[in-house]
Parts: C-alpha cells; structure tokens; sequence
C-alpha cells in the first residue's frame, strides 16, 4: 500500500511539472507587477502565476492550521472517552461475571430462606 501511494505521489508531482513546463512554454510573455507601493520587476507571465499559486496555497494551508489543531484536539478527546469507556464496559463486564455468581449464590440462600419460613 506504501508503494502504491509513493507512486501515485510521483505520478501526480510529474503531471504537475509537466503542467508548469507546459504552461511556461505557452506563456513566454514579461509582466511587470505593479503593487500600490513599488513594483516588481518584468518576469515570465507563467514564472509570476506559478509563484502567486504557491504563495497562496501555502497562505491557505497556514490559515488553516488553527482550524486543524481543533479538530486534532477534539478528535484525541474523543478517542480518550472512548478509551475510558472500553476500559469502563471492560471493567463491567468482568464485574457483571463475578456478581452474577454472587447473585445467584445469595438468590438460592434467600430461596430456600423463604421456603422455611412459608412451610413452618
């Protein structure tokens, strides 16, 4: 499974260095970029898309990180309730076996207690 993962991995970064190739060939133009207070350079057209694609998802994955870091948070909450919860239904269990042998021990005393009593 690692091995199919690794190579789906490697397919899709070559599709997508084959896309960025691509799009630069088809886009050989220079752009200036000009920012309300200076401006850059002229470069590649497809050179200036590919940075501001970066740039922005890194900014998306970095915006995210606080929402991520909730749901990890919570999700090992969660996962140690449940782990108290198997170790509490465990316990019960195991107490359930070893009350039911002392139940039906004191159920058979009190029976026969109640047979003398009604009898005589």
């Amino acid at each position: 499974m690692r091995t199919l993962k690794s190579l789906f991995t490697l397919l899709l970064l070559s599709l997508v260095l084959v896309a960025g190739l691509w799009f630069s060939i088809r886009n050989p133009q220079s752009v200036s970029l000009d920012l309300i207070a200076f401006q850059l350079p002229p470069i590649s057209l497809a050179l200036l898309l590919i940075v501001m694609l970066l740039l922005g998802t890194l900014l998306g994955a970095i915006l995210m990180l606080p929402w991520i870091a909730r749901l990890k948070k919570r999700s090992h909450k969660i996962e140690r309730a449940q782990k108290r919860q198997h170790e509490e239904l465990h316990q019960l269990r195991t107490l359930n076996l070893k009350d039911s042998t002392a139940f039906k021990d004191h159920s058979t005393t009190q029976k026969s207690h109640f047979l003398k009593d009604t009898s005589g």
